[in-house]
């Protein structure tokens, strides 16, 4: 009742007094006025709940809105929360150093793209002509062998780690070359063998930058790195990868500076895209909550998208006294109980 009484209170303070025309209805106290537009709901929800309370024996006019505050108010469950979805963007301290280094690099690069290309082209042979058939073979059509191969492979002999290749190399493609297809599109660059010796030639139908074979060849080593690391694996991913590169930029499919940063494109999503598949939130993103809101006037369902950024969350401190007991290693160990001394320091 007190709850009811404070809406009514705000609802006067904020529009006053309101005339009785013949336009207004009142109630049985001749204390609340209602317009003649008001729908069924209104009157049978608010006109009863509001009858009969005395509003210092004056008559009040409620709006549409106003009816909707108060549902709001006096309906907190109304809305419908779906499905959170979290998108893992944060980047690790490494990621983001070796990003910015590479970006830099790429800048310096983007400059000597002609010089490159033209040293590529002056330096081919028999062995490079072989390194472009492999590279264009394993920019595409290998990382589809890869994907079926792998996870067939996993499962025939039940093993967790090929399967995972499979899983986590197919859902990093989508990403790399969704992203990959946005760039391609949006800075609609000329193809080195199109471009008639203007290196900068943008938005034109060309889809030069970047290198959708290079995003995609390391997304693949990326994964192929992180699921067998501690190996020599990431090595040869990696190599392998670089050659798809040199194999674009010898075709004259691309320009160097593509190939880089199709490479920086292509590990960030991998990475970005396992910690997601893996349901792995530590390092901060996006929330995003649909909801749906229905209207008590019209009975129709308002959709919001409530979009949040999640911050990283402090990394565990574990005690220097259970070290032992969770048998860390170490390095492990003197790097728990320095952050200890460090936090409780500061």
């Amino acid at each position: 009742m007190a709850t009811k009484l404070m809406l009514v209170f705000l609802l006067f303070l904020k529009h006053g007094f309101c005339a009785e025309t013949k336009q207004a209805e009142c109630n049985q106290d001749n204390n609340f006025c209602v317009s003649e537009k008001e729908s069924a709901f209104e009157r049978s929800h608010y006109k009863e709940m509001l009858k009969g309370e005395d509003l210092f024996g004056q008559i009040k006019h409620l709006d549409e809105d106003d009816l909707r505050e108060i549902y709001r108010n006096t309906n907190p469950g109304s809305e419908v929360k779906q499905k959170q979805y979290f998108i893992p963007l944060g980047l690790t301290d490494t990621e983001k150093i070796a990003s910015l280094a590479a970006a830099s690099i790429g800048l310096v690069v983007f400059k000597s793209d002609q010089a490159i290309l033209d040293f590529v082209q002056d330096n081919k042979n028999d062995v490079t002509h072989k390194m472009e058939r492999f590279g264009y073979y394993a920019g595409r059509t290998g990382i589809a062998h890869l994907i079926a191969g792998s996870y067939l492979m996993g499962a025939i002999f039940d093993n967790g780690k090929l399967k995972d290749v499979g899983v986590l190399t197919l859902g990093s493609i989508v990403v790399s070359q969704t992203i990959t297809e946005f760039f391609k599109v949006g800075f609609g660059r000329s193809r080195p063998r199109d471009a008639d010796g203007d290196t900068y030639k943008f938005g034109t139908d060309g889809k030069s930058f970047f290198s959708g074979h290079s995003s995609g060849a390391f997304t693949a080593a990326a994964v192929l790195a992180e699921v067998y690391k501690d190996t020599p694996v990431p090595y040869i991913a990696y190599g392998l990868a670089g050659v798809v590169a040199y194999a674009r930029v010898h075709e004259m499919g691309h320009y160097p500076s593509d190939v880089l940063y199709g490479a920086i494109a292509g590990i960030l999503s991998a990475n970005i895209t396992m910690r997601a598949m893996r349901g792995d939130d530590s390092l901060g993103g996006i929330m995003v909550t649909p909801t749906y809101t229905p209207d008590p006037l019209t009975k129709d369902m308002t959709f919001n998208l409530n979009i949040k950024w999640e911050p990283k969350r402090p990394a565990p401190v574990v005690s220097c006294e259970d070290i032992e007991e969770l048998g860390l290693s170490t390095r492990e160990t003197v790097s728990n109980c320095m952050q200890k001394a460090w936090l409780l320091n500061n």
